[in-house]
């Protein structure tokens, strides 16, 4: 998704990596013109400091060792340089009520049968629908509600992170917060880090 958003705004293909943990994604992209690597984002297989910009939205947290996964990230960018994160925000109520909640459900598609997310998500679009049009102006397509669902609802972990979260994540990794807000209507908290020069033991 956000490979294709970077070319819209006009950044050639050539200055972009993308790193996918799902092998047809990879393919579909590569196909593109896309330099994709299949990979995960706890073990990367890039270099470290090759980067100026590293750009992390709605991954780490999604990971079974999100701080671990902030240290590659930190990793592979060059000192100076920047990493955008944005993660789930610990303080909206929204992922009590949806992703704790939900855990029976998400325990039958994981421990019993993957044709749960079929009979459920019909099901679900009576309450994430409503909340879209109050949020967005708009219904969600289906293939767009259906990521949502998946990745908010199905998914088998999802950390929450606070403002001091990303500020000991970064003073631990000898980095430097810039800027850190909740976006996406409170949904998300996005803040774009500093790599200083020099690096803490286990980050990079």
């Amino acid at each position: 998704y956000w490979l294709h958003v970077f070319e819209k705004y006009g950044i050639a293909k050539d200055r972009l990596l993308g790193v996918d943990i799902s092998p047809s994604n990879v393919s579909k992209l590569s196909a593109e013109g896309f330099g994709v690597v299949c990979a995960n984002v706890l073990t990367l297989p890039l270099h470290t400091a090759a980067f100026k910009f590293t750009l992390s939205i709605g991954v780490i947290h999604h990971t079974p060792e999100p701080f671990r996964a902030f240290q590659e990230l930190v990793r592979i960018t060059k000192p100076g340089g920047l990493i955008y994160l944005s993660v789930y925000n610990k303080w909206n109520p929204y992922y009590y009520i949806v992703h704790k909640a939900a855990f029976p459900i998400r325990f039958l598609y994981w421990n019993w049968s993957k044709k749960t997310a079929s009979i459920v998500y019909p099901l679900s679009k009576i309450l994430y629908q409503p909340l879209a049009l109050l949020l967005l102006g708009k219904f969600l397509d289906d293939k767009s509600g259906r990521a949502l669902f998946m990745d908010q609802v199905m998914t088998p972990r999802a950390f929450l992170f606070s403002k001091k979260d990303i500020r000991s994540y970064a003073a631990q990794c000898n980095c430097s917060v810039e800027e850190i807000r909740y976006t996406n209507h409170f949904f998300m908290l996005t803040s774009i880090i500093r790599k200083n020069s020099g690096t803490s033991p286990g980050c990079g």
